[in-house]
């Protein structure tokens, strides 16, 4: 039998090993620092530690039945510190861990993906982690092969710097100093694997000394690339370019694109894709908002939220929430009424959207469940009732509401200086990055009001009257020394709900008005009216921000500064007098807000045929499109493929392309084969080697009594020109079948 030996694992230096596995983590860091921005991942750097241990214990050498423990053992630490509150070493948590796991398995195998626990993807992930450990250690400190890797993790945070909100610009310039350094070490050590003289190659080429060499190399050399003038793009930004060739609009700028109710808010900016995904399906009694969350805090590019404090609930049907909580999007001087509402979600979810302050609350899920409640944001979310922060999904649920109305007259009685010290501080930050213009343009727009409700209803129509244009495509994103609010105030004028909402906010903050940003849904396609009972659709497409602001003794009231939306909250006149100038500007923003929903309604109602015929309709643009773009994502996945596993698809292809003729043709063209792919495998040949001379020096990989039949074979063949029979030519075959198949693995 043919055999080739598994690979013979030589010492490695202590100081290159470890140098390796530093280079490695902090590229696999990279991988991983995405994820808390795209993801409702919280925390990498048990990940990051999970990963360098598998590679230090490998380095090191340590048995596996010592290995195996310690590691299992630090998995099940870092589950613990993520997910439990209970002792370490209690039995309960592991019983619920298994539960879990075995639930999860069964998840999987009917294909209920998104039924599975966050608890049992982290265990999951943790094993993924390993494997792929265990690979790179193969791959690059055995068999010095680290370039792909490099290309890869260069190649995913260009991705994503391309089409997510996260930006890699200096990631990936530390992933090319890491890459590059690690490819010089790889080198290092395949030259010293390859030198017999090692120790004259020791004194010669240290590894400090090599290494120190080529981080000069490498820090200069990407010093000039950073600080050089670069030119402007010779290609097109490609989500612009997909978007606009999809839609027939041509090119636009760079942008993020962001398609419906998203987990983060750091960054905003650039085209808003629009998305008819249905969220969810609503029974309800009154056309309203549904609220999400709310973010306190403004970095100059988006939103945050300073701190968070669940509340919980530990049964299924929370009754006088308002009660339990002590805290209320209203207070006393608010009047209200009762609305209930019913919600299916299309899809599982675990947050909740509500109108005004939930009193009472009854979920639809198939198992136990609690709600939690942030004091902060006002988000509802449910989770699993065992286990800590575990999302549990909900079919829908059911809720009783006190939906307000706000006196005009209260509000305009109330002033700044009755806001409780812990609100102004909380709901006026600002960064010092601010430009003085913003807080200028406020104090311009809200000069003469003589109250804080009357400043609050001069930002929220400043934009309707200086020529702010609602805009979802051509929006730009923020330069890294921009800020998002400053650009939507003076450069561009044009925007969705995320730029109008940001900038009334902000705005009110320059005049120590308490204001925080809210995102949730509007109310949606209205599908059936029945026995006074609204049947509404909400998509992807109605997710929506806008303002709450804080007056004493009524609390959070909203406020709708987005040209072509309308407050569906009511504000009820009472005996206030307008003079005769708050009435003029009240007819002129009605007449305003008329002309710009005519306009809007015309210009929906061109028909998509009015496009030239060289132009073709938006139909087959936007088939062309996403053709264009499946077309696209096959070529990356095929590529990634072959740079993954090229040595397997190359030799199956050779093993399939030949595996039947069995002539004399045939016997000459995969024994050249052979020799071609040793020599790139194994050992290349040496010029002055006869082809037996070479077969019979790879005698450490390749057994000579087996290798035997097929060089005769050969030999009999191209030099005294005779026909194998057809027995030998089997034999031949299995032979040299079984030798690329080693070589293959």
């Amino acid at each position: 039998m043919l055999l080739l030996p598994k690979h013979q694992a030589r010492p490695l230096y202590p100081f290159p090993a470890m140098a390796m596995i530093i280079l490695l983590t902090l590229l696999f860091w990279e991988w991983l620092r995405p994820l808390p921005l795209l993801t409702a991942t919280h925390a990498v750097y048990p990940f990051v530690l999970f990963f360098a241990a598998v590679l230090g214990l490998k380095v090191l050498s340590v048995k596996w039945y010592i290995s195996l423990p310690l590691l299992s053992f630090m998995v099940l630490f870092f589950i613990h510190q993520l997910y439990f509150t209970v002792p370490l070493f209690s039995v309960s948590w592991l019983a619920y861990l298994v539960q879990d796991v075995l639930g999860a398995v069964l998840f999987i195998l009917q294909r209920e993906w998104v039924s599975v626990s966050f608890l049992s993807r982290t265990l999951f992930f943790f094993v993924l982690i390993w494997l792929i450990a265990l690979s790179l250690y193969q791959s690059v400190l055995l068999r010095q092969r680290a370039l792909y890797f490099v290309v890869m993790t260069i190649t995913y945070l260009a991705v994503l710097d391309t089409f997510t909100p996260f930006e890699a610009q200096a990631a990936v310039i530390r992933a090319v100093i890491s890459g590059f350094l690690l490819l010089s070490l790889v080198q290092w050590w395949r030259i010293a694997r390859q030198t017999e003289a090692q120790q004259r190659l020791e004194s010669v080429a240290r590894p400090l000394s090599w290494l120190a060499m080529s981080l000069i190399i490498i820090l200069v050399a990407a010093g000039v690339a950073y600080t050089a003038p670069k030119a402007e793009p010779a290609w097109p930004d490609p989500v612009a370019f997909i978007q606009g060739y999809g839609e027939g609009s041509g090119m636009k700028e760079k942008g993020v694109q962001r398609v419906g109710y998203g987990g983060s808010d750091k960054v905003l900016g650039g085209p808003f894709i629009q998305d008819d995904t249905v969220v969810f399906h609503a029974l309800t009694d009154t056309l309203h908002y549904w609220r999400g969350e709310s973010r306190d805090y403004y970095n100059g590019r988006g939103w945050e939220n300073t701190d968070s404090m669940e509340i919980f609930f530990p049964f299924e049907e929370v009754g006088q929430i308002k009660t339990e909580m002590g805290f209320s999007l209203t207070e006393s001087g608010t009047e209200t009424e009762i609305i209930r509402a019913e919600l299916y979600y299309e899809g599982e979810r675990s947050q909740l959207f509500y109108p005004g302050d939930p009193l009472e609350l009854r979920v639809f899920a198939d198992t136990d469940v609690v709600l939690g409640w942030d004091i902060f944001s006002g988000r509802w979310y449910s989770y699993a009732r065992s286990g800590r922060h575990q999302p549990a999904p909900l079919a829908g649920y059911e809720l009783v509401s006190e939906y307000p109305s706000y006196s005009v007259k209260a509000l305009k009685e109330t002033n700044k200086e009755q806001v409780p010290p812990e609100i102004m501080n909380r709901y006026t930050q600002l960064p010092d990055s601010l430009p003085d213009r913003v807080r200028e343009l406020a104090q311009e727009a809200a000069a003469g009001a003589a109250t804080m409700y009357d400043q609050v209803r001069a930002i929220e129509s400043y934009f309707r009257r200086n020529g702010y244009e609602y805009e979802t495509e051509d929006v730009p994103v923020p330069g890294p020394d921009e800020d998002y609010v400053d650009q939507f105030l003076f450069e561009t004028k044009r925007g969705y709900c995320d730029n109008f909402s940001s900038a009334m906010v902000v705005m009110l903050r320059t005049l120590d008005i308490p204001a925080r940003w809210v995102k949730g849904f509007t109310s949606g396609e209205v599908v059936e009216r029945t026995d006074g009972k609204l049947t509404t659709v909400v998509r992807n497409k109605n997710a929506h921000s806008w303002v709450e602001v804080y007056f004493p003794g009524t609390g959070w009231v909203p406020f709708e500064p987005t040209r072509t939306f309308q407050n569906p909250y009511q504000f009820v006149q009472d005996d206030v007098e307008l003079s005769q100038e708050q009435e003029m500007a009240a007819v002129e923003e009605d007449f305003l807000e008329q002309q710009l929903a005519e306009r809007l309604e015309h210009e929906d109602s061109e028909p998509a045929a009015a496009l030239t015929d060289e132009q073709g309709s938006a139909a087959g643009f936007k088939t062309a499109g996403w053709m264009a773009a499946a077309g696209l994502v096959c070529v990356l996945l095929l590529s990634l493929t072959v740079l993954l596993f090229w040595r397997k698809v190359i030799l199956s292809w050779v093993i399939w392309r030949y595996r039947q003729g069995m002539d004399r043709e045939w016997l000459l063209n995969t024994y050249a084969l052979l020799i071609r792919y040793l020599g790139r495998f194994i050992k290349p040949k040496h010029p002055s080697q006869t082809l037996r001379e070479y077969i019979l020096s790879l005698e450490t990989h390749l057994d000579p009594d087996n290798i035997n039949p097929l060089i005769r074979s050969f030999e009999e063949t191209r030099y005294g020109n005779r026909q194998p029979s057809v027995s030998r030519m089997r034999q031949v075959y299995q032979i040299w079948q079984a030798v690329m198949k080693q070589l293959k693995s």
